[in-house]
């Protein structure tokens, strides 16, 4: 293995993106199943029979929706063991407590979607989790003192001052993101990891101004600036960003890609700097709800990041298909097509104009249709205990039990229920720990 201190090659990060895309491809194309499952555009019917109609409901959208809703009430708890046993001591881990509980909440609810929830679905669907966090890309957003010579009157140079340090208490430069399962490489052996790559999206305009602040105000060694000839700046353009807890390179993808997912599989360096965090802005977990490893095809990831989607996946076509089946009978009888021994012309406007038919009863018909069999919703029953076995009680989703007449029977049931998603909780946990010393972390070897 090449020494991650030395100043990493191209040829080097393509290896190991090539490498781990490969480890990963089996996982990944389970992750973009599960997407069209849950998103409800899965094939319900095989090959000889896409014409058959489909009618979708909402089962696999809300099997990980209700999963995920009774694992949101899941804020970090801080704690912190006092370095001495003085009571000045044990002030200080307090305030350490509530100033790291302060910043993470914050740092959170700065983030369009709800990070905790967000990893939390990945966990449940995809049975594997990516954190990215803490990075610091608010540094931008940063307050800036205002210049008094700017200013024609003490009075408007004040009024700027008083909002400089409104805000400058308030400022958070720290920010936690879950990125896709599938947008970010690494050994899935480390669950704190010595290298990583993540591929994403940015606008021709933001890496242009992104490489000049490097090349130009940071004055880094290794930069280039990224020239936008054949670009329009709302232009996206794939890039990579490879992280070592020595090194950061950002890397134009070749050839740039079409809209869609990241999929290029060579970059060019725009500019490499040196990772002064001192650790790698990501973190992962399997959430253990299925899966294990395979005699035969050890070291697979695919074998461990199984969501609570893919072993019920059978299950759900065959839900679909019957309520498909059931939906298209009740359609024949409610709208059953009607026949004359008259004119049929006449007959459609007559209905199409709500007017009224002139003839005989016998003169008019409606088609025989086959009867909804009261066996289908046996079928559908048992199909639904299948579900139920292969998931997670309904009493999760706030459905009362059969024969269940007390709220402590039903609070049995929950803490049973609840006890399939205890990896998942555990996992998380972990996860939001290593977050907060991390950013403990960037206090101390980040400076102002």
């Amino acid at each position: 293995m090449a020494d991650l201190r030395e100043r990493p090659e191209a040829e080097q990060i393509t290896r190991f993106y090539s490498k781990m895309t490969e480890l990963w491809s089996k996982a990944h194309e389970e992750f973009r199943d599960n997407d069209a499952y849950y998103q409800r555009r899965f094939n319900v019917w095989n090959q000889n029979y896409q014409g058959r109609p489909v009618f979708y409901d909402s089962t696999p959208t809300h099997l990980v929706d209700h999963a995920v809703a009774t694992l949101m009430s899941f804020s970090p708890r801080i704690h912190r063991e006092p370095v001495g046993d003085t009571e000045e001591d044990k002030q200080n881990a307090t305030n350490l407590e509530h100033g790291l509980k302060a910043v993470m909440d914050n740092a959170a609810l700065y983030e369009p979607n709800l990070p905790w929830k967000m990893l939390a679905q990945y966990m449940v669907a995809h049975g594997y989790g990516v954190i990215e966090a803490p990075v610091l890309t608010g540094l931008s957003e940063r307050p800036k003192s205002p210049d008094r010579s700017k200013f024609a009157t003490d009075e408007e140079y004040e009024q700027e001052l008083a909002i400089y340090n409104a805000n400058r208490k308030d400022f958070n430069p720290i920010r936690i993101r879950i990125p896709h399962p599938s947008t970010v490489l690494m050994n899935p052996n480390e669950k704190i990891p010595t290298i990583a790559i993540k591929a994403s999206k940015m606008s021709a305009q933001d890496l242009h101004d992104q490489s000049v602040l490097k090349k130009k105000t940071q004055r880094r060694k290794f930069a280039e600036i990224f020239e936008m000839d054949d670009y329009d700046p709302w232009d996206e353009v794939e890039v990579w960003d490879y992280w070592t807890p020595y090194w950061h390179v950002k890397m134009l993808a070749n050839p740039a890609p079409t809209y869609g997912s990241p999929n290029s599989v060579a970059a060019t360096p725009i500019y490499m700097e040196r990772n002064t965090w001192g650790f790698v802005p990501f973190v992962h977990a399997f959430s253990g709800l299925s899966g294990m490893d395979i005699a035969d095809e050890g070291g697979d990831p695919y074998n461990y990041a199984q969501g609570i989607l893919t072993p019920n996946k059978e299950t759900i076509r065959k839900r679909t298909q019957e309520i498909s089946a059931t939906h298209q009978m009740l359609l024949r009888a409610a709208f059953a097509p009607m026949g004359t021994s008259r004119d049929p012309i006449t007959l459609a406007q007559a209905i199409q104009n709500e007017g009224i038919l002139e003839g005989d009863v016998q003169d008019y018909w409606v088609m025989n249709t086959p009867d909804v069999p009261g066996w289908i919703q046996s079928i559908r029953a048992g199909t639904d205990s299948t579900l139920e076995l292969g998931t997670y009680s309904s009493a999760l989703a706030g459905q009362r039990q059969a024969g269940v007449t007390t709220v402590g029977q039903q609070a049995i049931l929950n803490t049973a229920g609840m006890r399939i998603f205890a990896g998942v909780a555990m996992q998380r946990e972990h996860l939001a720990s290593i977050v907060g010393s991390r950013i403990l972390q960037l206090v101390d070897n980040v400076s102002e």
